[in-house]
């Protein structure tokens, strides 16, 4: 069986955390586990089908599009903790909007308020 997943490292070892048939995850949390991407869409995709809790919080996510991919494809998700990420200001905007996501936490990354401005508008809800 080939393994497919989210890719990260703690303390070293590379982690993949495995997509198991039949197996659908509600909530997600993988806070502080170095993250630095969140790995191919499709596999991503099938792991968050149902997800509606994500928490990457405490990671090394720093590219905008990693968490636009995730909500992309995790078209459920409500609730979303990138917080103390090292997410900067978003160099290229969404194309979707993403009116699923009720609550978004950012703190503690390296946000301007203009940069949060600029994304108000694809978080609706």
């Amino acid at each position: 069986t080939g393994s497919s997943g989210i890719n990260a490292e703690y303390g070293g070892i590379q982690l993949v955390f495995v997509k198991r048939a039949r197996f659908k995850l509600c909530n997600l949390i993988l806070d502080n586990c170095r993250i630095t991407q969140t790995g191919p869409i499709n596999e991503v995709a099938d792991i968050c089908s149902k997800v509606t809790e994500c928490d990457l919080s405490h990671n090394s996510i720093s590219d905008w599009s990693q968490v636009f991919g995730l909500l992309d494809v995790g078209k459920k998700i409500k609730f979303l903790n990138i917080s103390n990420n090292n997410l900067g200001k978003c160099e290229e905007l969404p194309n979707n909007n993403y009116p699923s996501l009720k609550c978004l936490i950012l703190s503690g990354n390296q946000n301007q308020w203009d940069n949060i401005l600029s994304l108000l508008p694809y978080f609706p809800s």
